[in-house]
């Protein structure tokens, strides 16, 4: 065995050592071999519906645990060591690695307090009737304002109104949180019958009339607190994330080329070899990537999209930068981290275990097909052969599948013994 081979091993079996530590503080649903599962690794690789019974869960549940028998025996069999398994764990190591990253530094970031989600229900049933004036001209809104102050009344003053779709200038009910803050701050003043100094929106220039000022009675703070956290937790991400990214690009140094940015996209006929050795992106002060790296890619997706080639770019790039900052800051050594890949690396151990063993076994020769079709003629009255062929040989090909499968894993299951815990089991099957 090489050293990387034992090298990689070791890694392995430190990544398994720090699993079955993180596991020992939650309860266990299997042990194999004294290797403990909880439910939130079930949780990890299956979800019930919200339409499954009991026995739907428990069916679901041993399904798991005969994916960790493939597990098991996928790692004995040296599995980690399959080329195509090494090729997909780096690649999903580099996402474990940044997305964890982007999460610790942003989402692990918001926190929205009990005083911000009362403060933004409050706005929700703040409501505001309102009647408005509106005006091409300024002098024309101005003119109006000094009118109402004199005394005349708002509806005679609604002739000069734009506005001649709504009865009485009446525009409905407003929440404060509805309501642009040009808007929301004039009137806030403002009590009932009053009206607002001409104010500038867009290309016009509004009066407003505060016909009412009252609070809502629906919904009740118990209805929308979620969807209000929610709402509040997404702006504070979007805004840590901001902050966050361009920081990563500050650090980064980064630079673009506008004459590489324009080769990126040339036609294939004017393409010239000095286009191709152009820099684009030049990063660290020091890395630069040319057009021939990335201009394949670039110009396929830019002329399915025709999205700025610099937007294309940043789609990779900065995944790619928050990686390097991950790496520098040692996050790949973190327990999360190695779990989380820990579970990677098991997951595409069973996909490569269970494709080997079960799906590359099984074949439907066309005989099979005919000899299904003569023999179950009556399932299909009017279907010819050539009609019928491809659904008989899904069928027959599931059929085999199914039968494989299920001799595979009672095989493993007699082998690792796998021990289920009631307790646990009961516990789920009782969550909503």
């Amino acid at each position: 065995m090489n050293n990387a081979a034992k090298y990689l091993k070791y890694v392995l079996f430190l990544l398994w050592c720090i699993i079955i530590v993180t596991s020992c503080e939650q309860k266990a649903l299997v042990t194999i071999q004294g290797e403990r599962y909880t439910i939130d690794d079930f949780t990890d690789m299956h979800q019930f519906s919200p339409t499954d019974d009991s026995l739907q869960r428990r069916a679901l549940i041993e399904e798991y645990v005969s994916q960790l028998t493939m597990i098991h025996e996928a790692r004995d069999q040296g599995y980690e060591d399959d080329p195509v398994v090494k090729e997909a764990f780096e690649t999903h190591r580099r996402d474990i690695i940044s997305r964890g990253y982007y999460e610790k530094n942003v989402l692990d970031k918001v926190k929205v307090s009990e005083a911000e989600l009362r403060e933004r229900y409050a706005r929700m049933v703040d409501m505001y009737h309102l009647a408005q004036i509106v005006c091409e001209s300024e002098s024309l809104a101005r003119y109006i304002d000094a009118q109402l102050k004199k005394g005349a009344s708002f509806d005679d003053l609604l002739v000069y109104s734009l506005d001649t779709l709504t009865e009485n200038g009446d525009i409905g009910e407003f929440s404060a949180e509805q309501l642009p803050i040009e808007i929301f701050e004039p009137i806030s003043d403002l009590r009932e019958g009053q009206t607002t100094e001409p104010i500038l929106f867009g290309d016009f220039y509004y009066i407003l009339k505060l016909i009412e000022h009252s609070s809502a009675d629906e919904p009740t703070f118990a209805e929308v607190k979620e969807y209000i956290k929610n709402d509040l937790s997404r702006q504070q991400a979007m805004e840590i994330a901001d902050e966050f990214i361009q920081q990563i690009l500050d650090d980064a140094k980064i630079e673009y080329n506008q004459e590489g940015l324009q080769a990126l996209i040339k036609p294939e006929s004017l393409l010239t070899m000095d286009d191709l050795n152009l820099w684009v992106i030049k990063k660290y002060d020091s890395t630069y990537v040319r057009v021939r790296t990335l201009r394949d890619a670039v110009y396929y997706q830019y002329t399915q999209s025709r999205i700025d080639p610099k937007r294309l770019i940043d789609r990779v790039l900065i995944p790619d930068l928050i990686y390097d900052q991950a790496i520098e800051k040692h996050y790949d050594e973190s327990i999360k981290v190695k779990v989380q890949m820990g579970k990677a690396l098991n997951m595409l151990m069973y996909q490569k275990y269970y494709s080997d063993n079960v799906l590359e076994k099984v074949s439907v020769d066309s005989t099979e097909v005919v000899r299904y079709y003569q023999e179950n003629r009556d399932d299909y009255p009017e279907k010819s052969l050539e009609e019928a062929f491809t659904l008989i040989r899904s069928t027959l090909r599931e059929n085999k599948i199914i039968a494989l499968r299920s001799d595979l894993t009672y095989r493993l299951r007699e082998q690792y013994q796998p021990v289920i815990h009631e307790d646990a089991v009961e516990k789920i099957l009782k969550e909503e």
